[in-house]
């Protein structure tokens, strides 16, 4: 509640929520035709929610002690809407971060997770961030945390903030709506976007969020952008920050009622289209080698703000690229290739450029420009 990003909690007057609740925010969200919640478990600057056995920077360890996180998932399900989580595996105040993932903190994050999906019974919805764009998914295996969250929550559906360059590992893709992602009008993948509408700190409340929208921005901006996300098959997924009382603030009750009596959902519609499957397991390449360019950057992600590094030769030919998997393995079905930038796009530069192997006994992959 009015930090920023990465940045840890200093003061216990921060960490206070006086008259937090939970049923405000819930009832809020039905009157605007919401179905569901997604709450920030966890950010980047490491504090919890809830009583985490692996760490003291937790709301426990404060004045307030109450578990928030069961007062939201309680309050939602009350009013009859399903039940998302948000958790950041990068955690500055525990420094989990990019080469420095060990053993210990592998259990950590596993240990957290698996908090989160065993105490609070059916989560519908669990939210990655600051896995795959800021550590990546070889530092911090995929298939160990898909297969923990599939043995825990086998019906939950999970995003990871992949920014698009990794969609195949994720069930639901996400659009970073601030960075100015937006599905196009022939999307058919089922997906969601983040939105901000109020003024504030990026994502989260300042002393400027009671006072009004930003600029261009309106209850009628925000249905028009909701009319079109749906006819997408993309969930609208709209940013409210609680104040540091730990409710919403009058504008975004008043927001969100607006909302709730100018849209009705459009049962004209047609059904989603049979999607894609979702990776189930990855063999994840140990390294590579490249005539030129940082092969590295091709074999995991790598992003500093909103700028993405990929794997670029210097623009001669021939080149090549050998990935290294490490052992020989049969079975394998199909080598993805994506795109250099597919923020900004529908996500199909990078589904669209899946290609079909018949790999077998291999354990090196290279390929060659002609």
């Amino acid at each position: 509640m009015g930090q920023n990003g990465a940045k840890p909690i200093t003061t216990s007057v921060d960490l206070i929520p006086q008259k937090l609740d939970c049923n405000q925010w819930a009832v809020a969200a039905k009157s605007a035709g919401m179905k569901f919640g997604l709450l920030t478990t966890k950010h980047h600057e490491g504090f919890c929610l809830w009583d985490s056995k692996y760490t003291d920077y937790d709301v426990a360890s404060t004045p307030y002690k109450k578990d928030i996180v069961r007062q939201y998932v309680d309050a939602f399900r009350k009013n009859d809407l399903k039940v998302g989580l948000y958790y950041s595996i990068w955690d500055s105040s525990n420094s989990v971060d990019k080469d420095s993932i060990t053993a210990d903190k592998m259990d950590f994050i596993k240990g957290q997770i698996t908090e989160l999906l065993s105490n609070y019974g059916k989560i519908d919805y669990f939210v990655i961030d600051g896995w795959f764009w800021r550590i990546g998914h070889r530092q911090v295996p995929y298939n160990e945390i898909r297969q923990l969250i599939r043995d825990l929550q086998p019906n939950c559906l999970i995003t990871d903030h992949t920014h698009l360059q990794a969609p195949y590992h994720v069930d639901i893709p996400y659009f970073e709506g601030p960075f100015g992602a937006f599905p196009t009008e022939n999307n058919t993948m089922a997906s969601a976007l983040g939105h901000c509408s109020v003024k504030g700190n990026g994502w989260f409340w300042s002393s400027e969020t009671p006072h009004g929208l930003r600029k261009d921005e309106s209850v009628e901006t925000i249905v028009e952008k909701l009319k079109s996300l749906e006819s997408r098959y993309c969930t609208f997924m709209l940013n409210c920050m609680p104040n540091r009382d730990g409710l919403l603030d009058t504008l975004y009750i008043n927001l969100l009622s607006e909302i709730g009596t100018k849209w009705r959902p459009d049962k004209t519609r047609k059904p989603l289209p049979q999607q894609q499957k979702v990776l189930i397991y990855e063999v994840a390449p140990i390294s590579a080698k490249a005539t030129s360019g940082n092969a590295e950057f091709a074999i995991d992600a790598c992003q500093k703000g909103t700028e993405h590094f990929n794997w670029e030769t210097d623009g001669s030919n021939p080149q090549t690229i050998t990935i290294d998997l490490g052992s020989v393995y049969s079975g394998i079905d199909l080598v993805m290739c994506r795109a250099k930038k597919p923020m900004q796009t529908s996500t199909g530069n990078s589904i669209n450029r899946r290609k079909h192997y018949p790999l077998q006994n291999i354990r090196k992959f290279v390929w060659k420009s002609i």
